[in-house]
């Protein structure tokens, strides 16, 4: 299963796309996913996307890593706005990056 699969919302997709969001916020709610999203963001999210001299396939390849993050970023702020909470182990209070480090 390819990218395609999230575009087209069926029943197993929503369901690959549940998974996907529980998966994200259970590994990035730990204190090592926090540190690694951290770093993620910013390596990636934060870096410029292409440099003037850059050709364009740099910034087409810069801008895939930032769908990623912000994706695994939207993943848990999707989790957040559930109630009730997903496990009392899986604290997903914050995505943003300032407040994942602390």
């Amino acid at each position: 299963m390819g990218w395609d699969a999230f575009e087209k919302l069926d029943e197993k997709n929503v369901e690959v796309l549940n998974k996907f969001d529980q998966l994200v916020c259970s590994v990035f709610a730990t204190p090592n996913g926090k540190e690694l999203l951290s770093l993620l963001t910013d390596q990636f999210l934060y870096a410029s996307v292409a440099n003037p001299t850059d050709s364009a396939a740099i910034a087409y390849w810069r801008e895939g890593q930032n769908s990623l993050i912000r994706r695994i970023l939207g993943a848990i702020n999707k989790k957040q706005q559930q109630t009730p909470p997903i496990t009392e182990t899986i604290n997903c209070k914050t995505s943003k990056p300032e407040e994942i480090k602390k």
